[in-house]
């Protein structure tokens, strides 16, 4: 995917140019959310757990999975990441303690 440059009519950077978050997002809304290779939601891992699947019918074994947490309770341990067919599964290093909000984005095709 290469990454346009808005201020100089919609060029591919060329080494030493600075890349400015517009033309970023402009390049991802195009080549990702365009062609309906992303999507991002809301979801909690629950407390008292240290694994937690959820279900996503967007999710494929090959999609890459990216979590940020929302809440003001940061996670207890490591998170890992495994994406499936039609879902995702998330496992803790450690117990988690309270209720963890979190955004997920999903990218297909990875």
């Amino acid at each position: 995917m290469a990454i346009r440059n808005t201020n100089t009519g919609g060029t591919d950077f060329v080494a030493n140019e600075t890349v400015y978050a517009e033309d970023l997002n402009d390049t991802f809304d195009s080549a990702l959310v365009g062609n309906g290779l992303f999507k991002q939601a809301t979801s909690t891992f629950t407390d008292n757990d240290t694994e937690q699947t959820f279900t996503d019918t967007f999710c494929t074994e090959t999609s890459l999975v990216l979590i940020t947490i929302t809440s003001a309770t940061a996670a207890q341990g490591i998170w890992t990441v495994v994406s499936g067919d039609g879902d995702f599964t998330i496992t803790s290093t450690a117990t988690e303690a309270a209720d963890i909000t979190f955004n997920y984005f999903i990218v297909k095709n990875y």
